[in-house]
């Protein structure tokens, strides 16, 4: 906040909601002002140096050529963080700050991805095992028979299930597309 993290100060008032919700969700607000200072004009630029200093990048999405957000932008290159800019339109007078930092050498960003790469974050695929259903016991004994394609019959007699107990899982588990069968010979899918 531009000002003190009382909930009678909280500057605009509208954020009051969302400041609650963070402090209900375990999150914290930081301000280096007293609990119930007012947002003045001068605190916000003190408060921009508090959000450049604890960031790792900053992100400036819109600024005109004299936003005070390009304060935060200007301070987070002082202190060696990266600034990534979205470019924007040249004819917009909400880009021009934008476009400042741009020609400076700032970092632009048209796609989440460029925000990961600068920031080094590696984005993971989900894991195989995490994609496919969880399996029973009984759906795994099968399938560790299935290691070459076998016979209905065969398939049923190994395992030491029922018939219906077999027709009725090894029905699931192709609906599931655990396994094929072509011709009462089944196999792992491919």
């Amino acid at each position: 906040p531009g000002g003190g993290i009382d909930d009678s100060v909280i500057y605009p008032a509208t954020h009051k909601p969302l400041a609650r919700r963070i402090l209900e969700s375990n999150g914290g607000l930081l301000s280096e002002f007293e609990p119930t200072f007012k947002a003045t004009n001068w605190s916000f630029p003190k408060r921009n140096r508090l959000v450049a200093g604890i960031s790792h990048a900053t992100l400036l999405i819109e600024a005109a050529e004299k936003s005070g957000t390009l304060i935060t932008a200007r301070l987070a290159t002082d202190y060696n963080r990266e600034l990534l800019v979205v470019p924007g339109s040249i004819f917009s007078k909400n880009t021009a700050g934008v476009h400042q930092f741009l020609k400076l050498g700032a970092t632009p960003v048209t796609t989440a991805q460029d925000i990961l790469e600068v920031l080094q974050i590696d984005v993971l695929q989900p894991a195989e095992s995490l994609t496919q259903p969880a399996v029973s016991p009984q759906e795994q004994k099968i399938l560790n028979l299935l290691s070459e394609p076998l016979h209905r019959d065969d398939l049923i007699r190994q395992s030491g299930l029922s018939t219906s107990e077999a027709g009725q899982l090894l029905m699931l588990m192709e609906l599931n597309n655990l396994l094929v069968s072509e011709q009462n010979v089944y196999r792992l899918p491919i």
